[in-house]
């Protein structure tokens, strides 16, 4: 890590390299002295536990090779790493610990070999502190893991169980007794195979094929651990974040999770904390910038094995990917899985959906109005609205306004806010189609994430969206609640459209232009669409009062 050049390591190099290291070198300009960027590099060498950290300042023909300078950077460092216990459990400072080097890179001094303008260093160079780093002590002594990558065994007539991946820490052995998690299967292990042909054992850092005993081949993405010791299994976590990305960390908002060969489906929970930038100490927050650490909670879509970060942080570890795009967004290094929290799972009820559908003779189904402020959205809403009421359909109608003044009056409207409306909202809306009604929401939802978690809460065909499309300078024309009056005035800040974006949807089942569509006709233009489908009836189907 670079610190004077101009040119810093990104953070995002720095995870991708600094997950498996045994040894990280933190660079100081001798000049520039400890940066924010140190700071916030050594508090990420610190919370990813590499074995090893080696402090080169650099540059020292910039201060004249000065000993006084050196020995200030030195100290200085020091009282750092005791904050961020970089140099071990408490931290001490020791520089036995934590060796520190002046270095002049231009001129070779202390990096190969002795320089001659550092006759008062007396300890090792760069390459010598480098070299002597050792092997990952997680590889070498923590029990068996080995993420399965691909299995064999499930053909007709079915062959050996086999699975085939690297071992990542530990070894196993011929006659082992293994484990298979998540799904805790017990197998005995009767054959290894390396690159070369069969092998009695392999270790950390081996490609191996071994065959088990058991029924079931494993699955990708499963973990093969000591029986004696088994990896831990949850569908919660606890876990530090490292954020990377530009866009900031939402809670609420469903992510990608892939632990070793296993992805699974993740929500943040909102953040317990974010961490100072040169200290442990523990700072308020709503969510994760770049660059930022952070300690929250996750809830999986399937269970994942792992260990604690601490004790393996080879199996400790997972990335945080956007799901449309599985772009690396972060990563996490796992604290614990659920620990002192009940588990939650869906209660049988007496009655079902569909008996409750049945007895209202209808389809139930969410219709999901998306677009600007003054697009016309809850206008059209109210017009669909008393169509089928008019049609005998049973409704229930959510509107941003009057879902802010109750249910989510603690809501503001920043991204995280806007993220947490809408989880909400979608939770709310399928509870009133288990119920069997039709329900019509109607919020600008800015973001494409949100909306898909929404549809997905719904069975395919029961989710219907409609984008309710204005150009910007029509919808502020109209602007009946004067907001973007507001907002052009500095009044009122995160307006989607003036200073929050606003993401088109891309495929809505319905679309209607408001710009050139009378009211009438657009709502025309989506009860025809539902009557297509067959989600409402095609006339009135009980006697008006």
């Amino acid at each position: 890590m670079d610190e004077g050049s101009g040119e810093p390591l990104s953070t995002r190099r720095l995870l991708a390299r600094g997950l498996t290291a045994d040894c990280a070198v933190i660079v100081i300009s001798a000049a520039a002295g400890l940066t924010e960027v140190t700071r916030r590099h050594s508090q990420l060498v610190a919370r990813l536990r590499i074995p090893r950290v080696v402090v080169a300042i650099d540059r020292m023909e910039r201060v004249d090779f000065s000993q006084a300078r050196f020995r200030g950077l030195e100290r200085e460092f020091a009282e750092l790493a005791t904050r961020l216990g970089l140099d071990g459990p408490g931290g001490t400072g020791r520089p036995e610990r934590l060796p520190c080097i002046p270095v002049s890179a231009l001129r070779g001094e202390n990096v190969l070999g002795r320089g001659t303008h550092t006759a008062w260093y007396g300890g090792p160079t760069l390459i010598q502190a480098v070299s002597i780093s050792g092997a990952d002590a997680d590889a070498r002594t923590a029990p068996l893991r080995m993420p399965v990558e691909s299995a064999g065994g499930d053909g007709d007539p079915p062959g050996p169980v086999t699975a085939t991946g690297t071992v990542v820490s530990g070894a196993v052995s011929l006659g082992e007794e293994v484990i298979i998690a998540p799904g805790a299967r017990r197998a005995t292990v009767t054959a290894l195979s390396g690159h070369d042909g069969p092998v009695d054992a392999a270790s950390a850092g081996e490609a191996v094929t071994i065959t088990v005993d058991a029924e079931d081949a494993p699955a990708r993405g499963e973990l093969i651990g000591a029986a004696a010791v088994p990896p831990q299994v949850a569908d919660a976590l606890r876990a530090t974040i490292i954020w990377t990305h530009d866009a900031p960390l939402l809670p609420g908002r469903s992510y990608l999770v892939r632990a070793g060969a296993r992805t699974v489906t993740a929500t943040i929970a909102p953040l317990r904390y974010r961490l100072s930038a040169d200290s442990p100490d523990r700072v308020a927050a709503t969510t994760l910038r770049r660059d930022e650490i952070g300690v929250c909670d996750l809830r999986l879509s399937a269970p994942i094995a792992f260990d604690p970060h601490v004790e393996n942080r080879l199996t400790g570890t997972f990335a945080v990917l956007d799901r449309l795009t599985a772009e690396l967004l972060g990563a996490g290094l796992i604290e614990s899985g659920r620990h002192g929290d009940v588990e939650l799972a869906g209660r049988p009820h007496a009655v079902s959906a569909a008996a409750r559908a049945a007895v209202l003779g209808q389809t139930p189904f969410v219709l999901w109005l998306t677009g600007l402020p003054g697009a016309g959205k809850s206008t059209i809403a109210n017009r669909v609205e008393a169509e089928l009421h008019r049609r005998g359909h049973h409704t229930c109608l959510l509107d941003g306004d009057n879902v802010r003044r109750g249910l989510n009056r603690d809501l503001g409207f920043t991204d995280a806010d806007r993220v947490e409306n809408i989880r909400r909202v979608a939770e709310v809306a399928r509870l009133m189609t288990d119920a069997g009604l039709v329900v019509i929401v109607s919020f600008i939802s800015p973001f494409a994430a949100e909306r898909r978690m929404a549809r997905g809460l719904f069975d395919p065909g029961r989710f219907v969206e409609v984008h309710v499309d204005a150009p910007l300078e029509v919808a502020e024309q109209r602007d009946p609640k004067g907001l973007y009056s507001q907002a052009r005035r500095g009044e009122l800040r995160d307006l989607t459209g003036i200073d929050s974006r606003y993401e088109r949807p891309e495929r809505p089942e319905i679309w209607v232009d408001t710009a050139t569509l009378s009211v009438e006709e657009a709502t025309a233009t989506v009860i025809e669409r539902l009557v297509t489908d067959g989600l409402v009836t095609a006339a009135v189907t009980r006697p008006r009062r």
